[in-house]
């Protein structure tokens, strides 16, 4: 559900207004209340990761990404 609504947001061009870091710490923000509800960060960032800034792996802010998993955790 939660990657649904980022998905919403992204279509309602929210992510524009915020800006890059805006956009990565809602992301985070919504990741953090994800673990008191038993969520799976990584289902939330599939295929939404890169556009929010947040990395699909290590649920880090980045810059730079393949797919939706940012540089560093594909070079590991």
């Amino acid at each position: 559900m939660l990657n649904g609504v980022l998905r919403l947001l992204d279509e309602a061009s929210v992510f524009e207004h915020l800006g890059r870091k805006g956009t990565q710490s809602l992301a985070l923000r919504i990741l953090a209340l994800s673990w008191d509800h038993d969520c799976n960060p990584g289902e939330i960032l599939d295929g939404i990761g890169e556009r929010v800034g947040v990395c699909y792996m290590c649920g880090n802010p980045a810059d730079e990404f393949v797919g939706d998993e940012c540089r560093r955790c594909t070079e590991r």
